[in-house]
């Protein structure tokens, strides 16, 4: 009887063994050089590709009959192999943070395997770092950090509550001093969040004032758009409101 036991034992762990995919790399890694290779198990896909900023081209806008359209999606193919893993290298990239999607048979979707990722107005993105000189200042490094406050206000302008983010230096919350306050606006199709997600900004002043290389300030970050209580999915529901955003 133990012996027929140990033989179906065996038999189930074979058949676990050949039911699991074969082991997979992370699906992106950043190599000595710079460059990154970009690896994804997807044995059913067709066609896999890979987009980036850091892509001539890459979101690039048209003009059709006076109308602002997104151009063509520019990205680079990965090659499959025989166990249904797609992979390619690239670069080296210059330092900086970049983002970027796949794209599978058409369909563009963020890095499974990848948890840091940021929102392109309505482009969710993953995100590549590209360590080096040019990109330290975009570091989170052992300096004294201040406060990222996203904060409502009144408009009676526009009849809303909107929303703002305000970046304090470090040590604000118990000075007494008075301290500049620098107004940062966003760019076409991006939001309140964008200089923080996109550009930080609070990582910037952080190392800037920890260098003696800036003085100490207030950055506010107001939404653009007139007819947004706040970025996409982040304000509240209000009746008879325009559709916000763009197109």
């Amino acid at each position: 009887m133990k012996t027929v036991f140990i033989a179906i034992f065996l038999s189930l762990i074979s058949l676990l063994a050949i039911a699991q995919p074969p082991p997979t790399k992370s699906s992106m890694e950043v190599l000595e050089d710079n460059s990154v290779k970009f690896s994804l198990f997807a044995p059913e896909a067709r066609e896999i590709g890979v987009t980036g900023e850091w892509m001539p081209g890459y979101g690039a806008f048209t003009f059709e009959n006076g109308v602002m359209k997104r151009g063509p999606i520019v990205s680079e193919k990965l090659v499959k192999d025989d166990t249904g893993l797609w992979t390619v290298t690239l670069g080296p990239l210059n330092p900086n943070s970049y983002g970027y999607a796949y794209i599978i048979d058409g369909v563009m979707v963020t890095d499974p395997g990848n948890v840091i990722g940021k929102r392109d107005g309505a482009t969710l993105l993953s995100v590549v770092f590209i360590p080096g000189k040019e990109s330290e200042l975009i570091e989170m490094k052992d300096v004294p950090h201040g406060s990222l406050n996203r904060v409502w206000y009144n408009s009676p302008t526009l009849s809303m509550n909107r929303r703002m983010l305000v970046y304090t230096p470090p040590g604000y919350e118990t000075s007494t001093e008075k301290y500049p306050v620098m107004y940062l606006l966003h760019g076409g199709s991006i939001d309140e969040e964008g200089w923080t997600t996109m550009g930080k900004a609070h990582l910037i002043m952080d190392n800037l004032i920890a260098q003696g290389k800036a003085k100490p300030m207030i950055i506010v970050m107001p939404n653009g758009y007139a007819n947004q209580t706040a970025a996409p999915g982040e304000g509240p529901v209000i009746k008879n409101l325009p559709a916000q955003g763009m197109s």
